[in-house]
């Protein structure tokens, strides 16, 4: 025991730097998740505060409140932190290469969501276009013309060389 009270112990230099990259990636989410609660026109207070940033984040995406539960389950909560992701990505309209980008870089790709040309989708109809990944605005019915639709001219049945029009 006397061994451990007259030694000192001496923190590599590298430890101090990761733990220096930690603290900017954690202050750069915030300012994040900021901004995004913001162009979700939710309060964005609401994103600093501990288990009730997940519920009105649950509410952006369009997902029940009741999925906060989840998020303590073990094993679960994995999956349902990728769902969940997934569903943030698409509420912004962005497609699945920037999922992948924001699972693996969340420092670098939650700035790009929260700060770059992206717009909250949802409370309006979106079609996601397969081809190229984006979303395309939901086509808009033609309104109809009152009045029965036209008829096409039709040849008389017992003499086609005869014609009912004038």
């Amino acid at each position: 025991m006397e061994f451990l009270l007259n030694e000192t112990a001496v923190m590599p230099e590298w430890v101090l730097y990761v733990q220096y990259a930690s603290w900017i990636a954690g202050i750069i989410q915030i300012v994040s998740m900021w901004a995004l609660f913001e162009k979700a026109n939710r309060p964005p207070w609401a994103s600093i505060i501990p288990i009730y940033n997940a519920i009105v984040l649950l509410q952006i995406i369009k997902r029940p409140a009741w999925w906060i539960v989840l998020m303590f389950v073990p094993i679960v909560n994995v999956i349902f932190s990728i769902i969940i992701l997934h569903d943030t990505v698409k509420a912004f309209g962005k497609n699945l290469d920037f999922f992948f980008g924001l699972l693996f870089l969340p420092f670098i790709f939650y700035p790009i969501l929260a700060f770059g040309d992206s717009k909250y989708l949802y409370g309006q109809e979106v079609n996601m276009n397969p081809d190229l990944g984006k979303p395309q605005p939901q086509a808009q019915p033609q309104p109809q013309s009152p009045g029965p639709p036209p008829v096409p001219e039709q040849s008389n049945p017992i003499d086609p060389t005869k014609n009912d029009t004038i």
